[in-house]
């Protein structure tokens, strides 16, 4: 296969299976090392550098007893215009959103959490331990840490697969919205590998932040949020977002 000058093989090989990638559905078998050593033409080491690359981008994904697949990153978005719920955000992404609550136990507050949440020096909280899955993929897991003393009975009134979201809003009749987001890619923490099923430790999302009622202005909820980077751009829209072209570099410009 040819190649622009200066681009190494195993680079154009992977932009060459990129587009013909994009044709394909999500969880479609993707190409071996051997299938695209055979048909471009090149060694096995090019052909892995190239599905590692894809790989990196996100645009395949390995899955145990599955081999190498298509994947498909979704839009998770963040900002004043969506609902702060993981249900919702990843059903407007075009993906079914499932969660499995793993622990509940209520503790005394944290001198950190009691700032936040506006508790007295004995205020306790309910924590929330849950895992997240998108398509029935893990995906993502999250701690939600609660005011007790503000949702008494969250624990029933939350169903193991129940949007907490929900909860705040039609139980207890509060107006859930986001008061900070802290947004940023962090090695995985072991565990949460582990959890995930994640290989090595790679890249993932941290999302961090609290929830207050929009009404009243007390605060609901702390969240820290893990997401794979393989299969969510996190995108944060702040007031009127517009489609403008991405500017050119000035020396490409000025070289062309």
């Amino acid at each position: 296969m040819s190649t622009q000058r200066g681009t190494p093989l195993w680079l154009a090989l992977s932009d060459r299976v990129a587009e013909e990638l994009s044709q394909l559905r999500a969880g479609a078998p993707a190409p071996s090392e051997h299938e695209l050593a055979a048909r471009f033409d090149v060694n096995r080491l090019t052909a892995r550098a190239a599905l590692q690359e894809l790989e990196r981008r996100g645009q395949v994904r390995r899955r145990q007893g599955r081999g190498t697949v298509v994947a498909r990153k979704l839009e998770y978005r963040v900002g004043p215009d969506w609902v702060p719920s993981w249900t919702r955000t990843v059903a407007a992404a075009g993906a079914e959103a499932r969660t499995v609550t793993e622990d509940v136990v209520t503790r005394r507050a944290r001198d950190d959490e009691r700032v936040e949440l506006g508790l007295g020096e004995h205020g306790r909280v309910v924590q929330l331990d849950r895992l997240r899955l998108c398509d029935g993929e893990k995906a993502g897991y999250q701690t939600s840490v609660l005011p007790a003393a503000r949702m008494p009975g969250v624990r029933d009134a939350l169903r193991a697969d129940g949007s907490l979201y929900e909860v705040l809003a039609e139980h207890y009749g509060f107006a859930p919205g986001r008061a900070w987001i802290r947004v940023e890619h962090v090695t995985a923490p072991d565990w949460v590998a582990r959890r995930l099923d994640l290989r090595g430790r790679p890249s993932i999302v941290l999302m961090r932040g609290r929830l207050d009622c929009q009404r009243s202005g007390v605060p609901l909820e702390l969240t820290f949020a893990w997401l794979r980077a393989d299969m969510f751009d996190v995108v944060v829209e702040l007031g009127e977002w517009k489609r403008l072209p991405t500017p050119v570099p000035v020396r490409r410009v000025e070289a062309s």
